[in-house]
């Protein structure tokens, strides 16, 4: 037999093989798509509706404090001692740091000395005044008898005699006033000698650096024989009941968060332990880098060990708010195109894209692509176009 013979009998023997193969193919293919696109498939489904959202807002922050003060001199001045250490706690008007005041000392006795010698000098004054008030009186008592006499005649009382006697009560009213002015000047130069005792007494008072406020030291800057100057701080002092978390959340959630709503936070030194707070404050000023707004959130209790400037990170339980429509978060489909659900159109299963709002990490809210009534599929039971009979579940 020929090659060609042999190559046509092998050919007609392989036949039967490939068309069972062919036909096992169809066959299998046939079932799919009978089973997919002509039975009816019970699938769970719910219906769009209206729903609350129980809302969450997560953020991040850091402790800080509201009532902070860093003391600092407000002269340069050697630094005498520093009474007080970091994690003290002290008391308002408390003595913290004692700067040296042997200058002050000496500039309040020599103010002192001043007001003494201004006070004597308004004495003196006094007194002058008090004699030139008798000069004049007796100065005018002569002159009304004089001009008495001189209405009797031209001979009661000589010419030059009448002139002496009205010169001299002149003259007298002319002492009396400037005694007066110079009380006045003796008056003005002790109030400034108070004035400038007033100046240096305080300023020898703030030789002694005081606690603003009750507080506890967080910081120590200086200490024995440093130069203290104004502007930089010897201590750094807090009160703890002003501490706050400052968080942070994008500018979406601005409607969302509310003061008095409740917080859950955990500090980076103790993730295991939640804390408990609200919101104190919304800052209403939008971080143009960032964009995002800060928050003050009050602890319930603060805890044992904290440091300012800790980051913790913030979930903040907005209050409820009411969705007209929303679904389960569950069936929402993600993908390159974009967010979609399965649905029923006409008894098939159809994916319909969706814009979506609000999320709470359980329901999310439709903003376009659904309507109230509309049914949802199961999205791993279906294919597209697979015939089905929803099975509602409960919400």
């Amino acid at each position: 037999m020929s090659g060609r013979s042999r190559h046509w009998v092998t050919l007609l023997r392989a036949r039967p093989v490939r068309l069972g193969a062919v036909l096992l193919v169809s066959l299998l293919l046939t079932a799919v798509l009978v089973q997919r696109y002509l039975l009816v498939h019970p699938v769970p489904a719910v219906q769009v509706g209206p729903h609350a959202l129980e809302m969450a807002v997560k953020g991040a922050g850091e402790l800080v404090a509201r009532e902070q003060a860093e003391v600092s001199s407000p002269a340069t001045l050697a630094v005498e001692s520093v009474l007080v250490d970091t994690g003290d706690r002290v008391r308002r008007g408390q003595p913290l740091v004692l700067l040296d005041s042997a200058e002050l000392v000496a500039q309040v006795r020599a103010a002192e000395a001043s007001a003494q010698t201004a006070r004597q000098s308004i004495e003196l004054a006094r007194l002058t005044h008090r004699r030139a008030e008798v000069a004049r009186r007796h100065s005018e008592a002569e002159a009304q008898r004089a001009l008495a006499l001189a209405a009797r005649g031209p001979d009661a009382i000589a010419a030059s005699e009448l002139d002496a006697s009205l010169s001299a009560a002149a003259s007298a009213e002319l002492d009396a006033g400037s005694s007066q002015l110079q009380i006045d000047t003796a008056t003005q130069a002790h109030a400034e000698a108070l004035a400038n005792l007033a100046l240096v007494r305080a300023r020898l008072d703030n030789a002694t650096l005081r606690a603003p406020f009750d507080g506890l030291v967080t910081g120590r800057q200086c200490s024995a024989g440093d130069t203290a100057t104004p502007g930089t701080p010897c201590l750094t002092v807090v009160n703890p009941d002003s501490l706050r978390v400052q968080a942070r959340f994008d500018e979406s959630a601005l409607p969302l968060v509310r003061i008095g709503d409740p917080v859950t936070l955990r500090l980076k030194s103790r993730l295991q332990t939640s804390l408990q707070g609200r919101v104190e404050r919304i800052h209403r000023a939008v971080d143009v880098d960032t964009r995002e707004f800060a928050v003050d959130l009050r602890l319930q209790e603060l805890p044992q060990a904290w440091a300012l400037g800790e980051r913790a990170t913030v979930e903040v339980r907005a209050q409820e708010r009411r969705a007209a429509l929303a679904i389960p978060r569950d069936l929402v489909v993600s993908a390159r195109h974009g967010r979609s659900v399965w649905v029923v159109r006409e008894g098939r299963a159809r994916q319909v894209p969706l814009q979506l709002g609000l999320d709470d990490g359980r329901w999310v809210e439709v903003l376009s692509g659904l309507s109230a009534g509309d049914t949802l599929l199961q999205p791993d039971t279906v294919r597209s176009g697979m015939r089905v009979r929803p099975e509602l579940q409960p919400w």
